[in-house]
């Protein structure tokens, strides 16, 4: 039996709100691959915290313990074995390195201030080895993103500057 796409309104309704709760919204089968190719979606555009998170969800739904099709649908969907399995792989360690940055950049751990200049604070804080985190908060007008992008990949040759 081949399984109708998802319905507009079903996408929709899986991708409105920032929570996602599958044990209100899985009563299908075509909720289920719905859900999932929300995920990859999601990934594809790589809006890795957002796709992340979701599967994360799908996951502790499936291990749930549920024997209904449509749990034993998503358990096998999200399966070692599945067409996506290498796709959904990537959204996990990509969802993992996501949070670790954030964690990382977001917490006031560890950071030593640096100095408060036009609005902007600047943090440090040793890495692992020989790296240097450097942490600035603040708004940079007048400046495009490739300038901001361009220094921040040069900033491996700071002890040339």
């Amino acid at each position: 039996l081949v399984q109708p796409p998802p319905t507009v309104s079903l996408l929709r309704k899986l991708k409105a709100g920032s929570v996602f709760r599958p044990e209100e919204v899985l009563q299908s089968e075509l909720e289920v691959r719905a859900s999932v190719s929300v995920v990859l979606e999601l990934a594809r555009a790589h809006r890795w915290l957002q796709a992340g998170s979701r599967l994360q969800a799908l996951d502790s739904f499936a291990s749930s313990g549920g024997r209904d099709a449509a749990t034993l649908l998503l358990r096998r969907l999200l399966g070692e074995t599945h067409t996506h399995a290498s796709e959904l792989k990537t959204i996990r360690t990509r969802y993992s390195e996501c949070a670790d940055a954030l964690a990382t950049l977001s917490g006031a751990d560890d950071w030593t201030f640096t100095r408060e200049f036009e609005g902007s604070v600047t943090h440090f804080k040793q890495g692992e080895g020989d790296s240097l985190w450097m942490r600035t908060d603040g708004l940079l007008s007048g400046i495009s993103t490739l300038e901001c992008l361009a220094m921040w990949k040069e900033v491996d040759l700071f002890r040339h500057w």
